[in-house]
This record gives structure tokens, C-alpha cells and sequence, in this order.
């Protein structure tokens, strides 16, 4: 017994002493060999998807691609063999590359399965090989990103304000979406730089409004880099870096919570982790049964193959989701056969509702309906009024239009229909979108509706965009309150923060400007009606994509106005002038009061 103690003591103190010299003289080297691997290989990444280059090329780059791979999970063994300390605080900390080489081995075993997949989609061995091994890049990437968070704090914004982040994050996944959406091999034909701008600052602010032909002019890479970019942008970039902070360094620091606090607008920054976490489960579950019932009821059905019904049922899922009304179809959902597409119109709709009532909101409805663990039973302010607000301006627009509409875009329907598509607009035009019907015969009267409609926009802390549905409830209850000659803002037994109040004020004043700004800009440079430029500007602003049909035409500035319009409708232009300007400090000084005459 006591050989077998003292061998395994050897044992040990030789493997401490080997992962100490390990760790002092070849792990630095390596660490960085590793680093130059990740940058070659994203670099290599890029060039397969990206570009087109000769066929000669593919056999050396997958012989480049294997030695790649293949130095850099023994790299990730060699950390596991030579960890000084326990193996399993470790591991611990280091989930993310277990699970990296995992899946690279159990890529390797069924090798075979995934190279006769994809010969036969029509590709090459070659072609097959390099696609395998771009899996397993993949990966390894995702274990680089891994390390690099926990090794930096990447996410420490000590001395950057919480907005300023928020808006930054917008500006730089617009920056690097143009740049992958400007690769040739995302492109079917050459597409001019500012309709790529144009598209990807659409994408990322989950608006839909394009200058190109999604369907035609982008191939499916374009596609799938638009629906990232859609995925993104309606989740935040800070959101999902805070996210992967979270779960791959295995915890998160009080000024990330406090980034959380403002990103959600929470109280509280005890639960900022679980909120985070709610928010992502919550956004991938009805996502994926989104997709699932999408492709049940697919409109082509039998006719579509089955790699483009999938890929088409899960961007179509994200897009709804997100509320960015973007489509793969030739001509979108305006198509004579997809007035009777009721089924797969409907998931649509439960889809833009969801995304639009706001994360929060949702996640306390379904806690509050089913009794799921300590829910309250008194259902909070907020989603009173987010619910009430939603459902009445629904009706709204779902009346105005059957009524309206009966003698435009509504002839030649029967009532069914006439119900239904009005259903659809009401839904659609808050932030989403989508439209079956010819929004550039649409009546004078329903354009004011929409333009409303459109200017309220989603819920706060939701996918879409506009001055919010409490917004709108605040300011109204507010100017009740007014007539009334009542001091308080109360309802359903709470009293509502005078914050609260200034900030919706605040947030209305700052709106109306915008949009007059962008309307006037918009009459100095481009030749179409008023009515269709107010519609345009609202649209963008409110991050819904509907347009009269003058998109395309818009000159290069009129664009750019419109791009304008969008960021600051999603990002919200109160945090974009808060994150620019110096607060002032207390001077603790308080002025004589004095009435001015007003109204």
C-alpha cells in the first residue's frame, strides 16, 4: 500500500514540477502562437465565406485549416494536462474550452456522417472538408473569445457612462455588419456602399426598411449576415457581451450589473445576472417554436426544399421576433397567395406582439398566468400598463383600418379577410413591418393613423422601437391629471415617480423635433409627396420599415437622413444626448422659485 502511496507522490510532484516549468517557460509562447492561430483563423474564415478565389486554393488552405486545428487543440489539451492546482477549480473556470473539445472530438467521430451531409448538397470533398473544418474553427474561435474575456475585463466601464456604451455598441456592430455585408461573396451582384450601409444600419436597428432586394441582390451568406445583425441588433451588442461575460467567465462584476441595471432599466442590481439570463432563454425558446411552427405552415410547403424551408422558417422566426420586418420572399408577404397564408400569418403576428411587449413584461406575464415559483400575485404597474396601452392601440389600428380601408386596399376581400389583414396591419405597423397589402394605395386617413401608430412604436426594453407605450400612458395620464387639477400621478393604487414623468415628457419633446428635423431635411433634397416623406421619417424613427414605396429612389443624402432616423429611434435619442453630454455636478446651491406664464 504504501508503494503505490509513495508512487503516486512521485507521480504527482514530477506533474507539478513539469506544470510549473510548463506554465514559466513554454505556456507564455504558446499563448501567444494561440492568439496569432485565432487571428489567422478568422482571417481564413473570411476568405472561404467571403471571397471567391481559385479552385487550386481550396486543397492547400484545408491542409493550412487541419494544422490549425490541430495545433490548437493540443494547445487546449496541454492547459488541461499542465494546470497547476486542482483539476477541477479548473474546470470550473474553463467550462467553455471543455466543451470546445468535446464537440471537436466528437466532430472527428462522426466525420464521415457530416462529409456524405454535405456532398450531398452538391459540394466537392474538398469543398465538404473545408466546411468541416470550418465547424471546428468555429469553435475554436468561440474558446479564443472565451479566454480573451476572462483574461481582460473587457466589460469595465469605470469611467465610460452606461450610454455612451449602449450607443457605441450600435455604432460598432454597424461598422463591422457593412464591412461583412460588403464581402463579394455576400452579394449577388456589386450593391453600391451607401445600400449596404443602408441595409446593415436597417438590420441593426430591427427597422426593415431596404434599398435592395433582400431576396435577389443578397446571396445566403448576405442572408445569414443580415439575420445575425437582425438577431443582434434586437437584443443589444452589450446585452449578448454582458451575456457571454457572464457564462464564460462564470461571473460578472458590480459595474457590469450596474451596465445591466441600465440597459433593462431596473431598480435593482442584485438581479441583474438572472435577468440577463431570463432575456436570453427567453429570446432562443420562442425564437426556435417560432421557426418550428413557421416550417409546419410554411406558404410553399412541398414545393421549397429543405435546406432553404429551414433557413427561411428561422429567419423569418428572428425577424418577426425582432420586430424588424425583413423578409426572404421575392415580393415579401405582399403576394396574392399570401392573403390565405392565415396560419403562418398568425405565428407571425403572436411573434411581433411578444418581441414588442418588451422582455420584462413578457417573462412576468407568463410567471404571473401560470403561478411558476414565488410570482406575485398582484401584477406590476409597468406591465398594467404596457398591456392596456398594447392591446388598445391594437384595436385602434385594427378598427380604423377595417373601417377606412374598405374602399382602398380592402376591395375585393371578403370579411374574413378584411378582419384579418386589418388584424395583421394594426400588429405590424407598431414596429414591425411586414404588410400584405399595398401600403402605397392606402387612403389618406389610415395614413394618419399609422403615422401614430407608428410614433408610439413598441414597449421600453423590448425589440422595437418608437416612444414607448409607457411613454404615451404616462404623458396622457399625466395631462388628465393636469385638467383635473391634481398634483400626484396615481393609478391602480401606486403613485408614479415624478422621474418617470420628466423623463416621458423629456422623451416626446426630444421625438417631435427629430421627426420634424428629419422632414425637413427630407423636403430640402428629394422630390416626392409630403405625405409619403412624413411617412418615411415616422417609419424610420419608429423602427417599422413600412414605406409608400420610395425607399430606393431616395437620394444619397435622403438615405443617410433615414439611417439617422432609425439609429436614434432604436438606440432612443435621450441616451444618445446623454451619453454625449458632461453631467453637471450639485452645487447644492436652490434659487428663489418664480412663476412664468405657460400655454
Amino acid at each position: 500500500m504504501s508503494f503505490f502511496r509513495d508512487t503516486l507522490a512521485g507521480f504527482l510532484k514530477i506533474r507539478h514540477n513539469a506544470s510549473i516549468f510548463y506554465q514559466a517557460n513554454i505556456y507564455p509562447y504558446l499563448r501567444i502562437y494561440y492568439s496569432i492561430c485565432g487571428v489567422i483563423s478568422l482571417g481564413l474564415l473570411i476568405l472561404i465565406y467571403g471571397f471567391y478565389y481559385p479552385h487550386e486554393w481550396t486543397h492547400w488552405i484545408r491542409l493550412f485549416v487541419n494544422g490549425i486545428v490541430a495545433s490548437l487543440v493540443i494547445y487546449e489539451i496541454l492547459s488541461f494536462v499542465f494546470v497547476i492546482g486542482g483539476f477541477y477549480d479548473h474546470l470550473k473556470t474553463h467550462k467553455t474550452e471543455l466543451a470546445v473539445v468535446f464537440l471537436l472530438v466528437f466532430q472527428e467521430i462522426i466525420s464521415n456522417e457530416i462529409y456524405k451531409l454535405l456532398t450531398l448538397d452538391s459540394l466537392s470533398g474538398e469543398d465538404a472538408s473545408l466546411a468541416f473544418l470550418s465547424l471546428s474553427q468555429i469553435f475554436l474561435l468561440f474558446s479564443n473569445f472565451s479566454r480573451l474575456i476572462r483574461k481582460t475585463d473587457l466589460l469595465n466601464y469605470r469611467q465610460i457612462s452606461p450610454s455612451l456604451v449602449i450607443t457605441g455598441s450600435f455604432g460598432i456592430l454597424i461598422l463591422f455588419g457593412t464591412l461583412a455585408l460588403s464581402l463579394p461573396r455576400a452579394q449577388v451582384i456589386p450593391i453600391a456602399v451607401i445600400d449596404v450601409f443602408f441595409t446593415v444600419v436597417s438590420a441593426v436597428c430591427v427597422t426593415g426598411l431596404s434599398t435592395i432586394a433582400v431576396a435577389s441582390q443578397l446571396t445566403g451568406t448576405g442572408q445569414t449576415i443580415l439575420m445575425m445583425l437582425i438577431q443582434i441588433g434586437g437584443l443589444g451588442l452589450m446585452t449578448l457581451t454582458v451575456f457571454f461575460a457572464i457564462f464564460l467567465a462564470g461571473q460578472v462584476s458590480v459595474t457590469n450589473k450596474l451596465l445591466i441595471k441600465d440597459l433593462f432599466s431596473q431598480e435593482s442590481v442584485g438581479r441583474a445576472s438572472l435577468i440577463l439570463k431570463q432575456v436570453a432563454v427567453q429570446t432562443f425558446l420562442i425564437e426556435g417554436l417560432g421557426a418550428l411552427l413557421i416550417f409546419l405552415w410554411f406558404p410553399f410547403g412541398s414545393e421549397t426544399d429543405l435546406k432553404t424551408r429551414i433557413f427561411s422558417s428561422l429567419f423569418h422566426s428572428v425577424s418577426s421576433f425582432c420586430n424588424a420586418g425583413f423578409s426572404i420572399f421575392p415580393n415579401g408577404f405582399e403576394s396574392v397567395w399570401m392573403l390565405d397564408q392565415k396560419a403562418f400569418l398568425s405565428v407571425i403576428m403572436i411573434l411581433i406582439i411578444l418581441g414588442g411587449l418588451g422582455f420584462p413584461t413578457v417573462h412576468h406575464l407568463i410567471y404571473w398566468i401560470f403561478r411558476i415559483g414565488d410570482s406575485p400575485k398582484r401584477m406590476e404597474l409597468g406591465a398594467k400598463l404596457i398591456l392596456g396601452v398594447s392591446l388598445g392601440l391594437i384595436l385602434l389600428g385594427w378598427i380604423s383600418y377595417y373601417f377606412l380601408e374598405s374602399k382602398f386596399t380592402l376591395a375585393g376581400l371578403n370579411e374574413s379577410d378584411k378582419i384579418f389583414h386589418s388584424l395583421f396591419y394594426s400588429v405590424s405597423t407598431r414596429t414591425a413591418g411586414f404588410n400584405t397589402l399595398s401600403i402605397s394605395k392606402m387612403g389618406v386617413p389610415m395614413i394618419f393613423v399609422s403615422i401614430f401608430l407608428m410614433w408610439v412604436g413598441a414597449s421600453p426594453n423590448s425589440t422595437g422601437g418608437g416612444i414607448k407605450t409607457t411613454t404615451l400612458a404616462v404623458v396622457g395620464l399625466q395631462l388628465y391629471n393636469h385638467i383635473r387639477g391634481k398634483e400626484e400621478l396615481e393609478i391602480f393604487g401606486r403613485r408614479i415617480s415624478k422621474g418617470s414623468v420628466s423623463r416621458a415628457s423629456a422623451g416626446i419633446s426630444v421625438s417631435l423635433f427629430l421627426i420634424f428635423f428629419g422632414i425637413f431635411l427630407l423636403i430640402c433634397t428629394e422630390n416626392f409627396a409630403f405625405l409619403d416623406l412624413c411617412y418615411e421619417v415616422v417609419s424610420a424613427f419608429g423602427t417599422v420599415g413600412l414605406s409608400r414605396g420610395i425607399t430606393p429612389s431616395l437620394t444619397s443624402f435622403g438615405k443617410f437622413v433615414i439611417c439617422l432616423m432609425m439609429f436614434c429611434g432604436r438606440v432612443g435619442m435621450l441616451t444618445i444626448l446623454i451619453s454625449f453630454m458632461p453631467k453637471e455636478k450639485k452645487s447644492g446651491l436652490s434659487y428663489p422659485e418664480e412663476s412664468i406664464i405657460v400655454g
